[in-house]
């Protein structure tokens, strides 16, 4: 726990904490990480989101992913061109071309223009 060993809760620290926990420790720490910052009761940045659903397409969990842009969306949270590429590589990760294909649309449908990554990740 990062409050047993007194380490500032502010979100630069979270999101390279993040980084770095979702790359070493992988997505379950990165959730645990999630639910410490929640407690304290400060806002979560679309940085952190982003780390954790790029996380999830290194260790194939589409449904966490799901569930982490359900809840970028109910905690009113812009989900950016990165949020939305990191998404689709988890689509594309897991074999599940039409989510992908979907969430690209989706993004069309928010102005959100696509770039070589969103492409590359469509063709995967």
């Amino acid at each position: 726990s990062l409050r047993a060993h007194n380490i500032p809760f502010d979100m630069t620290m979270n999101s390279m904490l993040l980084s770095a926990t979702s790359r070493l420790k992988g997505v379950s720490m990165g959730l645990q990480l999630l639910n410490e910052i929640r407690a304290t009761g400060q806002p979560l940045e679309v940085s952190f989101f982003n780390s954790l659903i790029s996380a999830c397409a290194r260790e194939k969990q589409l449904q966490t992913a799901m569930q982490l842009m359900k809840e970028m969306a109910q905690s009113n949270i812009t989900q950016t061109l990165v949020t939305f590429n990191c998404f689709i590589e988890v689509c594309a990760q897991c074999g599940d071309s039409e989510k992908a294909l979907q969430t690209f649309k989706a993004m069309c449908d928010r102005n959100i223009k696509p770039d070589t990554i969103t492409l590359n990740c469509l063709l995967k």
